[in-house]
């Protein structure tokens, strides 16, 4: 058994022992490896700025395997003491700074003499170098691509106090009139610089969100925003069809129950009857967010409405795969929707919209005409900044780079084809926003809503691997399916449009001690807070924090030997109905899902829809598993939806014995409490039934 602790940059910002770039070059594949990240077992928290508890690695060597003196040496060399530099990067390292008050014409390597942008700074520090961040805002506009490089870290100048933002707004400056708009008094500016996301500086210079206008009233990322069911959403009408939504009321509420069939209610609700035929408007060319798919949500438009009409046609061709509802769903009682982003419905205190006279809904939007209503402020005198960049810094082709401290607003970062890179005590505030504002409405595999200025520097491959329906999101994926290794450590994720951190086409990751707070107020696409979509070799949750977010799942977890433990997840699911604290899905093998504590959801906690050979829940709490070969064992769960622990033996839409799945042969069930245990997820339903003996 050998052991060692990883010297990460410590908190003086000086590295800890040897290795590349302050950091130890773990192996590559924990598969191959077998290597696990162990910490003291305790809830998740997030501390910002330190480590707490460090974790440590430790290596068990796999039984029946002889291993040499001379061979464990060498382990022992490269797991504590890290590995030679690949030969295709540069050997030049140094500590470069980079400050607000900086010029590139400046050598950057003294405090004295600081660069101006992130470009420069990473340039002097070279591979293995540091690039110190001193602290202050960056308004950047274009995206900084660190490519095919390695050891390179961006940190925080650590003798700084004040934060060091990377902002991804702009400044609108163009002069607001008062004019009239649909009846509203709204003020106007035809500001050239297309931005999709708005924000003013209040007197303490904080900036304040803006919300898009909406149909019904309400702001993202509040009560209102997530009251799916209170009248805050749309109802889809029973008589409703895939691209044809007749608006409905209260009687949309008795629902089909997800896995059987039956008829259920949500009960007693201050829902607004009124449709939008008493509008008296046309909502034609409006984006909509529509979740008719119960855990999928698609953005569109309306085609075709005609004032003082319930009903309306809305585009159904420009979902993108994940997020397209499967045909039985639409008109099943169970849809909601929204108007968003549309100068029709603008008529509420801060909200903003383009009035755009000739949207394409496909391509790059221009804007058009800017509209806000406001009487509380005068734009004119207070200071107005617009979301007008996507990805602020791009990780590409590289090996071990480090970017820590940081704060990212009205931007984020994105991992790609890199390997382990390590992302730890950073900030992500408002990272994500969908451009439905500028009428994008189409999923793109390229990723088009980039812009084609962020999108040429540093996207090279033309297969879809980062699609994305609605916001584009901080991540991590690479263009094949070999191992990225990244480690996301101690981050703060808030405020998002879409997933707070998304994983596609990678490998050995690690999620660590993260929080994700108010995540995904509309849900559109992956419907993941968390997703991990991973190619194998398994993917780490550990001590993580989700608090309130809109998608069904939290996390959606799909590598081989994953492990899920020590987290904590609360208020979650509040947008899309189906859906679970934790899922697993398609076939995964040997998924562990340990000691989590998943509180106030209205959501199922822990979930595998299909698999076989996973571990599911030690002493943690548990509630509807599908598959087959599974152990559950030592699980509390009470009050759940439903019942409390559901071990799938009938599976949906029908409730004859003989035309069900034989699901969960040869899972063992010991040692769990809860109000009942059922073979079925509405009701009770014996284990043990007929030819299908558990």
């Amino acid at each position: 058994r050998v052991s060692c602790s990883p010297p990460l940059i410590s908190s003086s910002g000086s590295p800890r022992g040897p290795g590349v770039g302050g950091r130890v070059a773990l192996p590559t594949s924990r598969q191959a490896a077998d290597v696990e990240w162990t910490t003291p077992m305790r809830p998740a928290r997030w501390e910002l700025g330190g480590m707490d508890s460090k974790p440590t690695c430790r290596r068990r060597l796999r039984e029946g395997v002889a291993m040499s003196h001379a061979w464990a040496f060498v382990w022992l060399s490269l797991a504590c003491f890290g590995v030679p530099q690949s030969s295709t990067f540069a050997s030049a390292s140094a500590v470069a700074y980079l400050a607000v008050n900086g010029s590139d014409a400046n050598d950057g390597l003294s405090t004295s003499a600081p660069v101006a942008t992130l470009a420069a700074c990473i340039g002097a520090a070279g591979n293995g170098g540091t690039c110190y961040v001193r602290s202050g805002r960056y308004h950047v506009t274009e995206t900084t691509v660190v490519d095919q490089m390695s050891g390179l870290t961006i940190a925080k100048y650590p003798g700084d106090s004040k934060p060091a933002i990377i902002d991804g707004t702009v400044e609108v400056t163009a002069g607001w009139e008062q004019t009239k708009h649909n009846g509203q008094d709204v003020w106007a500016t035809t500001e050239t610089t297309a931005v999709w996301q708005l924000f003013y500086v209040d007197g303490g210079g904080n900036r304040v969100h803006l919300p898009p206008a909406r149909y019904p009233d309400a702001s993202p990322w509040t009560r209102e925003g997530y009251d799916r069911d209170g009248g805050h959403w749309r109802y889809e009408s029973t008589s409703s069809s895939f691209g044809f939504m007749i608006d409905s009321g209260p009687e949309a509420e008795e629902e089909t129950d997800d896995e059987f069939g039956s008829m259920t209610t949500d009960g007693a609700t201050d829902y607004e009857a009124a449709s939008v035929a008493e509008l008296g408007v046309s909502l034609k060319g409006c984006p909509l967010v529509l979740n008719i798919g119960h855990w999928t949500t698609m953005q569109s438009y309306v085609s075709n409405h005609t004032t003082g009409q319930r009903n309306f046609t809305y585009n159904s061709k420009n979902c993108g795969g994940r997020d397209c509802p499967a045909e039985r769903h639409p008109g099943d009682g169970k849809g909601r929707y929204f108007v968003e982003s549309c100068p029709a419905v603008l008529d509420a205190e801060g909200e903003w919209a383009y009035n755009d006279t000739s949207p394409t809904y496909g391509g790059q939007g221009s804007g058009g005409t800017l509209l806000l209503k406001s009487a509380a402020f005068d734009p004119n005198i207070v200071t107005m900044y617009g979301k007008n960049l996507t990805y602020a810094l791009v990780v590409k082709n590289s090996e071990r780079v480090t970017i820590e401290g940081l704060t990212f607003f009205g931007t984020t970062l994105f991992d790609w084809r890199s390997s382990s890179s390590l992302i730890r005590d950073n900030s992500f505030d408002y990272p994500s926003f969908s451009k439905r504002s500028l009428m994008y409405l189409v999923p793109d595999a390229t990723p088009g809503m980039l812009g084609a200025e962020e999108q040429s520097s540093w996207f090279d491959g033309a297969t879809a691997n980062w699609v994305n329906s609605g916001a584009m999101p901080t991540g991590c994926s690479t263009k094949g399916t070999y191992d990225s290794n990244s480690t996301w450590y101690n981050n703060r994720f808030s405020y998002t449009d879409g997933p707070g951190l998304k994983f596609s086409r990678s490998g050995g990751d690690t999620v660590d001690n993260n929080h994700f707070y108010q995540i995904d107020y509309s849900a559109v696409g992956d419907g993941f807070t968390v997703q991990a979509l991973t190619t194998d070799n398994g993917f780490t949750y550990r001590r993580n924090t989700i608090d309130t977010a809109g998608a069904s799942a939290g996390l959606r977890v799909g590598a081989v030997d994953s492990l899920v433990e020590l987290n904590y997840h609360t208020n979650m699911g509040l947008v899309q109905h189906d859906g679970a604290s934790v899922q697993a899905g398609k076939s995964q093998f040997g998924v562990k899902m340990i000691r989590n504590w998943i509180l106030d959801t209205s959501k199922l906690a822990l979930r595998i829809d299909s698999g076989e050979d996973g571990v599911f829940g030690v002493n943690g709490t548990m509630y509807k598993v599908k598959g087959f070969k599974h152990r559950i064992v030592s699980n509390t769960a009470t009050d759940c939806i439903n019942a409390d622990v559901n071990i799938m033996r009938r599976y949906p839409w029908s409730s004859t014995p003989h035309s069900l799945f034989n699901m969960n042969n040869d899972t063992l069930t010991r040692n769990n409490a809860g109000g009942y245990i059922s073979g079925q997820g509405s009701s009770y339903y014996e284990i043990n039934y007929g030819d299908y003996s558990a």
